[in-house]
């Protein structure tokens, strides 16, 4: 269904994007803040891990990221599909929020892998979907993809020397 964008139209998209960007963005900072607090700085972190604060303030970008190419390409076209474009962008903040719960708050690192590895292809697949309606707004994601790739390289590290889990002997 083609639907004409009128102005009251892209301020609620506007609040559309903001409160379901910002609902994730909340949840997934909780999850990491847990995790950050209970086991992930007691564990031996592989070369590839960031500091601490990286995650939390990484994924927040990310959600400025995407929310901003999400509603540039709404602006810009005259109309639009808009679950063709809204799909991929809820499953991208799907899956962000279910890496964080799993990797995280649960410590699932194999899970978080298994999550992080359809999200990259999703990430992708969104690039250039986004790049059908508006160039610029596919453009606004290479960065955040390239945090997904560095997220998943961080993971497969994790795994690779804790295993599935992440459990902490004391």
């Amino acid at each position: 269904m083609v639907k004409k964008i009128t102005e009251n139209t892209k301020y609620m998209i506007m609040g559309y994007v903001f409160v379901v960007g910002s609902v994730v963005a909340y949840y997934s900072k909780v999850f990491i803040n847990i995790g950050l607090n209970e086991w992930y700085q007691l564990i031996y972190h592989p070369f590839l891990a960031p500091a601490n604060f990286f995650f939390p303030v990484a994924w927040m970008l990310a959600d400025i990221l995407l929310g901003a190419a999400f509603f540039l390409l709404v602006l810009r076209l005259p109309s639009i599909e808009f679950p063709k474009y809204n799909y991929p962008f809820l499953g991208l903040l799907i899956m962000q929020f279910l890496w964080c719960y799993t990797f995280f708050y649960y410590r699932w690192l194999g899970v978080g892998l298994l999550i992080m590895i359809p999200y990259m292809v999703l990430a992708f697949k969104t690039i250039r979907t986004f790049r059908e309606g508006d160039a610029q707004s596919a453009l606004i994601l290479y960065p955040y993809f390239i945090f997904i790739i560095y997220t998943t390289l961080v993971n497969m590290s994790f795994v690779n020397e804790h295993g599935l889990t992440a459990i902490i002997y004391m």
